[in-house]
């Protein structure tokens, strides 16, 4: 379905001196949305240890872009600012591997990156899901809808998803094919009516072209082919 309700914000591991969450932080060559499932293959030690911790204390998994101007064999890729907690809804060991499966929650904004133990740890800012202009943003998404369901896709106009213009584009972002700097700048997006507009020129185009009226990327944001990676199930 296109969408789904606004989860409340995840159990996360707090500082002691000031209560700000910290969470593990998975840099990938992926970018999660709130609302969508995600599977990890975790088989390297470090990471294996980061989901017993997570499993065993209720905390979410930080999923975040990896920056695109960085070189392919460095140990730790630096993330990008804003990223998704995920929590793991189904778990499996098998052997020395988990296979995970998650769930993307809330936004978050990266403050501070930690490596003091064997993965990334991030102090975060949970993200608000803002609607923009109510009005505006409810009139988008029934136009961006309205689209896709032209192009032959089902939608269920009763749900309460399909009259959530933040679910929608989050929804949006997560199920189109868009390049992964695209798919960024969605998330980015301060709000759904900021969102859909970019969605909407995508379906458009034919996704021929990144969208305009989205936030800029910062100077220097280079970009590198997005290459697997081997802790996820793509």
């Amino acid at each position: 379905g296109w969408g789904g309700r606004q989860p409340k914000r995840p159990r996360a591991g707090r500082r002691p001196a000031d209560d700000v969450p910290r969470i593990p932080c998975l840099p990938l060559d992926v970018v999660l949305c709130p609302g969508e499932l995600f599977g990890l293959n975790i088989f390297e030690n470090r990471y294996g240890l980061m989901t017993e911790e997570c499993l065993a204390e209720d905390i979410p998994i930080g999923i975040v872009l990896a920056r695109q101007d960085q070189p392919d064999d460095l140990v730790e890729y630096e993330p990008e600012a804003v990223g998704t907690a995920a929590r793991i809804v189904k778990s499996e060991k098998v052997g020395d591997q988990y296979l995970l499966e998650t769930l993307g929650l809330v936004r978050f904004r990266i403050h501070k990156v930690y490596n003091d133990k064997p993965y990334q740890e991030a102090d975060v800012e949970w993200l608000e899901e803002e609607e923009g202009d109510p009005e505006m943003a409810s009139r988008l998404a029934q136009a961006v809808l309205a689209r896709i369901e032209a192009s032959g896709a089902d939608v269920d106009w009763e749900s309460n998803e399909a009259r959530d213009p933040v679910a929608i584009s989050h929804a949006i972002a997560s199920t189109l094919p868009f390049d992964l700097p695209t798919k960024q700048r969605l998330l980015e997006a301060p709000d759904a009516q900021t969102r859909l507009p970019a969605a909407a020129e995508i379906l458009h185009a034919g996704l021929r072209s990144p969208p305009r009226g989205l936030p800029p990327r910062p100077p220097g944001r280079g970009r590198r082919d997005p290459t697997p990676d081997p802790r996820t199930n793509r």
